[in-house]
């Protein structure tokens, strides 16, 4: 049976007191949003377009970053929440073991517990990269009118040709409902699910299409079964984004934009970067820019909104730099330490201090993995990217010396750059290996490495298919290549 909301007290969703001043919530509709530094000049396009279409609902931002000295809320124009006040007890691990695009989405079902917490009637979440162009009057109905606990749009309501990205297959791998976008309800349904869909993010909100999770969307898959009173919204108009913009043309009317036959009401601009014009979205290739037609002018307007954010942010002197992105000794967090960091260590509450720092658990120090034989030749890092990548355990036996030492020296000449592994966390014998090597089929190789890596910054110049067989030839050809240099 449905429960009734009023019987259902902010006290019943979590014995945790409030921890940070917001406005007052109680009963009221909150729309709110999650960015770090970097998407700062989204959220506060975001809001604006708030501000114009839903004015009587409570806005706020969740700032997934270190708090600083920074006014984030002058530049954004509502409250911000930093990070640190959700009461997360896993949170500076959660901010170590998981990348920008994770850690954003994984404080995401802790963000409705908090509001929940602190009396909100129903609480909306939206990427930061959405526009609105309409009141949301449908999402209002469904929640207030029809009584429904939650509401979820699908990632499309038609058919797909699969010869272009996405694929249906890629939806169904990345989850069926797009969770750029969520509304719910404080109910007893509700508040359960949150607490189910919580208790996986602290290990497993990553990208990982292998293991069945795509960061904390796939999880709400399930969201229609354990919480019976989901609407799922098929309104054309409703979360536009690249997945479903071909069976949804955008038009310009004396009423406003339309997509396909019905009102615009929230635009989903993922994939949408300011600096790169004549792009539908860096997620896909099914559409390009001729196609939008007279929706190539919402593009470009939006592109606008971002730059003049940007040049604002710029004056107000905000940093960008993303606060979990460097260990406490100012050494930028390499990829394949961080996933090293998620295989090796369980989740745990711990300070700041604790989980970035750059000792941290051993990354630096030999792979017990594999035999040494007097040199250490290959660390923690080194050893997990062979572990994760096919092609490096196919070129390299790391049972064998002569492999190893190759394999290190691919890492030292190249590899550290093709994936983004800080010198330190190449051993010292390895460079030192490397100034050894004389032979004039080596130092070739080394030369195209470099050559490699000065082409990479000019590599948007050159047509698709090119850029690929370059990605290829770097990571999979050159690697033998250099195996078999002496």
């Amino acid at each position: 049976m449905h429960t009734p909301r009023s019987t259902l007290t902010p006290s019943a969703v979590s014995d945790e007191s409030p921890s940070a001043e917001v406005p007052n919530i109680d009963g009221k509709r909150v729309i709110f949003s999650i960015c770090s530094r970097n998407y700062l000049h989204y959220a506060r396009a975001l809001i604006a377009s708030l501000r114009s279409h839903a004015p009587d609902v409570t806005l706020l931002v969740i700032l997934a970053d270190q708090e600083g000295d920074d006014d984030f809320e002058d530049f954004v124009g509502t409250k911000v929440i930093p990070v640190s006040s959700l009461g997360i007890p896993t949170l500076f691990d959660m901010a170590m073991r998981y990348n920008v695009t994770e850690f954003n989405t994984s404080i995401k079902p802790y963000a409705f517990q908090w509001l929940f917490e602190r009396g909100a009637a129903s609480v909306i979440y939206c990427d930061p990269d959405t526009l609105f162009y309409r009141e949301p009057i449908d999402i209002f109905s469904a929640l207030d009118g029809e009584e429904m606990d939650a509401v979820v749009t699908p990632h499309i309501t038609a058919p797909l040709d699969m010869d272009k990205r996405p694929t249906e297959l890629r939806i169904l791998q990345t989850g069926v409902y797009n969770l750029g976008f969520l509304a719910l309800a404080r109910s007893e349904a509700t508040v359960a699910f949150l607490r189910w869909w919580a208790s996986f993010m602290p290990a497993d909100c990553r990208a990982d299409l292998k293991a069945g999770i795509f960061v904390d969307q796939k999880y709400i898959d399930l969201l229609p079964s354990y919480v019976p009173q989901t609407k799922i919204l098929r309104h054309p108009g409703y979360n536009v984004a690249y997945w479903n913009l071909v069976h949804r043309p955008l038009t310009m009317t004396q009423t406003g934009w339309l997509a396909g036959d019905a009102p615009l009401v929230f635009m989903h601009f993922s994939g949408v970067r300011a600096d790169e014009d004549q792009t539908v979205s860096v997620h896909q290739d099914r559409l390009s820019y001729n196609d939008l037609g007279e929706g190539a002018a919402l593009f470009d307007h939006y592109r606008q909104i971002l730059r003049e954010g940007s040049s604002v942010l710029e004056s107000m002197g905000i940093s960008l730099d993303y606060g979990f992105g460097r260990f406490t000794d100012g050494v930028r967090i390499e990829g394949p330490v961080r996933k090293l960091y998620a295989k090796t260590v369980p989740p745990r509450s711990i300070s700041f201090e604790e989980a970035f720092d750059p000792l941290g658990p051993s990354y630096s120090g030999p792979s017990s993995d594999i035999p040494h034989e007097g040199r250490v030749l290959v660390s923690h890092v080194m050893y997990d990217l062979w572990r994760r990548k096919g092609h490096l355990k196919k070129t390299f036996d790391l049972k064998n010396p002569a492999q190893t030492e190759a394999f290190a020296l691919w890492v030292a000449t190249a590899g550290h750059q093709e994936w983004n592994i800080h010198k330190r966390h190449v051993p010292d014998a390895v460079w030192q290996r490397l100034a050894e090597r004389r032979s004039w089929r080596f130092k070739l190789s080394q030369s195209y490495f470099v050559l490699a890596q000065q082409v990479k910054k000019i590599s948007f110049l050159f047509p698709k298919p090119i850029r690929r067989f370059g990605v290829r030839l770097n990571r999979a050809i050159l690697p033998r290549v250099m195996g078999r240099a002496k």
